[in-house]
């Protein structure tokens, strides 16, 4: 804007005197600096084919928010050329090379690369706005009629409280009006308080986590940007936001993004107000234990040192060795290690602690176990017949009532890969389908070695 009145595009006169007092600036001449400098990112932008680096450049976080939100937009549209364009856009931001183009015709691929290159030059400028946070309600692919104990409340806190309920009853068909009603009522910090507000966007943001959808993007972030301005860096919601944003960055392949986001919250978390010194060790357990994970997606590109060291701190600062998360990352770790008779049999003596604690755990923890299991076994190419005989085993006694959608999911997927490697013979029907409205295709990890 002091471009354009500088510049004299509205037709009025403003002295640099002014326009200097305006910009906060000192001296004329760091007026004439700034001004240069817009004017080249601009004379830059119309020449190039590259993007502008804005003043005030999005963090890498944010423009994968913008890109990976922009592919399940254009997914659920159905304009699959600028779904592509915005992948590969999310890949380069990211760095990483996972990503494979469809083979398509030769006019879809023209198409592409100019919707590629409009998508790069207006990614920053995307990302530099808040991220819109999609109506649930469109998202649900079926016409039937669905009945709930759940109320519509006219006031805000009714309608926030009304979902936390519901989540915590894990009540999917109830997600989507629940979430559209409160959002609609507590739409920003100033209508009905930071706590309502921040407490909204903390549910859906792990409502859309658990059913691991890309869309839980926008949200944390959203959840992020306004706990840092209704209650500053210090505050526990600040890292929490992060740390969701950086698992599902996890989910969906972009490792390198991923640590780096952890990395940044296990580092600022000195800095976090705690209500209590047990409550700080929790959250540096829980971080450090979802790092630990993004090495195991690495699979064979991971830094064990890394792991190992991460797993060694969580076991040194834990107050309980009941928690079945730390046994099950050694066995990873075991795993991508076993090339020799004596670790191979380290790895073996850490899955039968495994297998040994399954009947001890409660609700999801089981099924999650298993899982770890199968795609241990899967890794270290352990006999079919093993396979076949732990899966037959500990599967069908198992009580899935507490299970996630996302744990059927990718336990059904690693089944079917089983079963096609010859390495398994245990059938996937032994999964039982359980429907969450929100698991769209389009929003979901493609891939299943990056879901830990």
């Amino acid at each position: 804007m002091a471009w354009a009145v500088a510049a004299g595009i509205d037709g009025r006169k403003v002295t640099k005197q002014r326009l200097a007092a305006n910009l906060g600036l000192t001296s004329i001449r760091a007026l004439d600096g700034r001004l240069l400098k817009v004017d080249r990112l601009i004379a830059s932008a119309l020449v190039s084919d590259a993007p502008p680096v804005p003043i005030d450049a999005p963090s890498t976080a944010e423009l994968l928010v913008a890109a990976l939100t922009g592919a399940a937009a254009e997914t659920l549209r159905g304009d699959l050329d600028a779904a592509d364009a915005y992948r590969r856009v999310a890949s380069e931001v990211d760095g990483t090379s996972s990503y494979q183009t469809p083979r398509r015709s030769s006019a879809d691929r023209a198409r592409r690369h100019r919707i590629v290159r409009r998508t790069r030059m207006a990614l920053a400028r995307i990302a530099s706005r808040p991220p819109d946070i999609p109506r649930l309600q469109p998202l649900r692919n079926e016409s039937r009629l669905v009945t709930f104990a759940y109320t519509l409340h006219d006031e805000p806190d009714g309608a926030v409280a009304e979902l936390d309920r519901a989540w915590r009853n894990r009540s999917a068909d109830a997600y989507p009006l629940l979430v559209d009603h409160a959002m609609r009522l507590v739409p920003n910090l100033e209508r009905a308080g930071a706590r309502a507000r921040l407490h909204l966007l903390e549910l859906v943001a792990n409502i859309m986590r658990d059913t691991e959808s890309v869309l839980a993007l926008p949200v944390a972030t959203r959840w992020l940007r306004e706990a840092l301005l209704a209650w500053g860096p210090a505050n526990r919601q600040v890292v929490a936001a992060a740390r969701t944003r950086a698992h599902i960055l996890q989910l969906h392949g972009f490792l390198r993004s991923a640590a780096s986001e952890f990395d940044c919250a296990i580092h600022s978390l000195s800095g976090i107000a705690f209500d209590t010194e047990h409550d700080r060790r929790m959250e540096l357990i829980d971080l450090l234990m979802r790092r630990a994970c993004v090495e195991v997606a690495r699979g064979t590109g991971a830094d064990l040192n890394l792991l190992a060291g991460h797993l060694a701190r969580v076991s040194y600062i834990s107050e309980s060795a009941d928690h079945p998360l730390p046994v099950r990352l050694q066995l990873h770790l075991m795993a991508l290690q076993s090339d020799s008779a004596s670790r191979r049999r380290r790895y073996e003596k850490v899955q039968e602690d495994l297998i040994r604690r399954i009947p001890m755990l409660v609700g999801a923890q089981p099924l999650a176990a298993v899982d770890t299991l199968l795609m241990c076994a899967l890794r270290t190419r352990q006999s079919k017949a093993f396979t076949t005989e732990l899966i037959d085993k500990l599967l069908p006694p198992l009580g899935v009532a507490h299970a996630w959608w996302n744990q059927f999911d990718r336990m059904s997927m690693r089944l079917t890969f089983a079963r096609e490697k010859g390495i398994s013979a245990a059938a996937p029907e032994l999964i039982p389908t359980c429907v969450n409205l929100l698991r769209v295709e389009g929003t979901l990890p493609a891939l299943p070695e990056f879901r830990v």
